[in-house]
């Protein structure tokens, strides 16, 4: 598998679901006063690495609907940030990439997930 965002303070990547233990500095607070989940801020080292959207991390936690919406806010954040993602459903890699294809391509593939 491809490497997925480190931290670092360069570039806003995203978010990922709360783990304990994750400083409260990087809750996202604006999100968590939308919903009822914390989610915290991700930040793209500038090494080059990419972001990885992975439907099983979240499976762990939230229905399969509300995974597939997570995963397609991310991907059109993905796409607004110009940042070089991937997306992993299982049955379905989407290999790393950017740009309005791989919007296309990942927005599909979720759009037609069997869930």
């Amino acid at each position: 598998m491809a490497n997925a965002v480190v931290a670092g303070n360069d570039d806003f990547a995203g978010v990922r679901p709360y783990r304990a233990g994750d400083p409260l500095k990087s809750i996202a607070w604006r999100l968590a006063a939308r919903n009822d989940e914390l989610s915290v801020k991700l930040f793209e080292s500038s090494a080059g690495e990419e972001t990885v959207l992975d439907f099983e991390v979240l499976a762990a936690r939230l229905p399969v609907e509300q995974c597939i919406a997570r995963l397609t806010r991310w991907v059109i954040m993905a796409d607004a940030a110009g940042l070089r993602y991937s997306l992993n459903l299982p049955g379905n890699h989407i290999a790393t990439a950017a740009g309005p294809g791989q919007r296309t391509r990942c927005l599909e593939a979720l759009a037609l997930y069997p869930g």
